[in-house]
C-alpha cells in the first residue's frame, strides 16, 4: 500500500477544485485516514456550494466518501436542485440511497465506466459481499491494469 499512499498524499496536497478534494477526500478514506475524508468532504461540499453548475464525474467520489460517513444529508443539501440535470449528479443521489448498482447502470448508460466501477466496488465493500455489479468493476480494472482495485474487490467477501 505505500506506492497508493504516496499517491493519496500528493493528491491531498495539492487538491484545490470541488472534484479533486472529492477525489482527494475519497483517497484518504481508501488510506483510512477518515478524520481527513470528512475535512476533504466538507471542503469539496462548500467548493461545490460556491460553483452549483459544476457537477463533475468526481461528485461520485464524495458521495462514496459521504455515504460511508454518514453525511448523506449534507450532500444531498449542497447538490441541491441539480439532481436531475446531470447523470453525475443522479448517480450520487443513489450512492447516497446505498442504490449502487442503480448508480453504476445510470454511469456506464453515459458511458462513464470508470466510475460506474467506482461505485459498484464501494457497494460491494459497503454490503461485505459480492453484488452482482462487482464482476462488471473486475471487468473494468481487469481491462485497465488497476491492481489495487482489483486487490481491493478480491477482498469483497473474503473475510
Amino acid at each position: 500500500l505505500g506506492e497508493d499512499h504516496q499517491f493519496a498524499h500528493l493528491a491531498l496536497v495539492s487538491a484545490k477544485s470541488s472534484g479533486e478534494l472529492a477525489v482527494a477526500a475519497r483517497l484518504a478514506l481508501d488510506a483510512g485516514d477518515a478524520a481527513r475524508a470528512i475535512e476533504l468532504l466538507g471542503e469539496s461540499l462548500r467548493a461545490l456550494a460556491d460553483s452549483p453548475s459544476y457537477i463533475s464525474p468526481e461528485t461520485i467520489d464524495a458521495a462514496i466518501v459521504a455515504e460511508a460517513l454518514g453525511r448523506g444529508p449534507e450532500f444531498l443539501g449542497a447538490l441541491g436542485g441539480m439532481m436531475s440535470q446531470t447523470p453525475w449528479a443522479e448517480a450520487s443521489a443513489a450512492i447516497l440511497e446505498g442504490r449502487f448498482e442503480d448508480a453504476g447502470d445510470l454511469l456506464e448508460a453515459h458511458e462513464d465506466h470508470a466510475q460506474a466501477a467506482l461505485a459498484r466496488l464501494a457497494g460491494a465493500e459497503r454490503a461485505g459481499r459480492r453484488t452482482p455489479g462487482l464482476r462488471k468493476a473486475i471487468a473494468f480494472h481487469e481491462g485497465v491494469g488497476a491492481t489495487a482495485y482489483l486487490a481491493r474487490a478480491a477482498a469483497v467477501g473474503a473475510a
